[in-house]
């Protein structure tokens, strides 16, 4: 093989390649694989690599891989050289000497700890759990008999069974809410009757000023007639404030059709007192019943 690039280049970068090329040659052709040879192409390539930085024209890089492609080929032949001296192995005298070692003397016998201690920091693993001598022989427990259960009688009441108790709901049937219910009846109608049909204020028809218990029942009768359908509390568009409207036959009939919505109203002696101040009641605009 030639060198590659003859024909006498003066360039100071192409002569350093053509020396190293023809080392590697010559390495090849010797089939040198000792470490000295190892650690000359080593060398070969370090410097390669330094120099192939230096490389400005085609013809460097050229000359560049032509050294790095045979150094790559030396590599392998001596890779594929190693020995390894797995073969030379021999299980019968590695045998002899882990007796030899674990032999004691004296007793004449395997020192079996002395041998455990040394194998075990071979494994990274704790080793499976086993016995040298086999394992105990076991013993049956003796089987507990089952105790037969206790069927419990059914406990048996004793005297009467009680009903509960009947909750009847409140309504305006009751004899003394029915009167109560009909006088209020009856003064709506006539303030109906005087303004017209026009809505009432909720407030100055409930309040009594000269008695909280009274405004607390005008409340309570007054929504046995909202459930009747014959009038209906609406609030003011204006100030938000309830009022007592009038309902007629037509719309007494759309209000059964439609869905019906419950309210829950409470009311303290201290609120009582503030709205009756508020509104400037001055007297009940629903009398006491006699």
């Amino acid at each position: 093989m030639g060198t590659p690039g003859g024909g006498g280049s003066d360039e100071a970068l192409i002569d350093i390649y053509a020396k190293q090329y023809e080392e590697a040659q010559k390495i090849l052709q010797d089939g040198l694989t000792d470490a000295e040879s190892v650690a000359k192409v080593g060398q070969l390539l370090r410097d390669s690599s330094i120099h192939c930085k230096k490389e400005k024209k085609v013809r460097e890089s050229l000359f560049g891989s032509s050294v790095l492609s045979l150094c790559a080929q030396i590599s392998k032949n001596q890779a594929l050289a190693l020995d390894t001296n797995l073969s030379a192995f021999d299980v019968q005298a590695f045998a002899d000497g882990i007796l030899a070692y674990a032999f004691d003397g004296e007793t004449e016998t395997v020192d079996w700890d002395k041998l455990s201690k040394r194998a075990s920091k071979m494994f990274k693993r704790s080793p499976a759990m086993s016995y040298m001598y086999g394992s105990f022989k076991a013993t049956e427990l003796p089987r507990k008999e089952p105790k037969e259960r206790v069927r419990r009688q059914a406990f048996k009441a004793t005297g009467e069974k009680k009903e509960p108790e009947k909750v009847t709901n409140v309504t305006a049937t009751d004899e003394g809410n029915d009167k109560a219910v009909q006088h209020l009846k009856k003064v709506l109608k006539s303030k109906f009757r005087e303004s017209g049909n026009q809505p009432i204020d909720f407030f100055k028809f409930v309040l009594d000023p000269t008695s909280f218990h009274r405004t607390v029942e005008n409340i309570f009768h007054l929504s046995f007639l909202m459930k009747n359908n014959i009038c209906a509390v609406r609030q003011d568009n204006g100030g938000g404030l309830p009022y007592i409207h009038y309902v007629s036959t037509q719309e007494c009939t759309e209000l059964q059709k439609g869905k019906k919505l419950q309210c829950i109203l409470s009311i303290t002696p201290e609120q009582w007192e503030t709205l009756v101040e508020a509104f400037k009641v001055d007297k009940p605009m629903v009398p006491p019943l006699t």
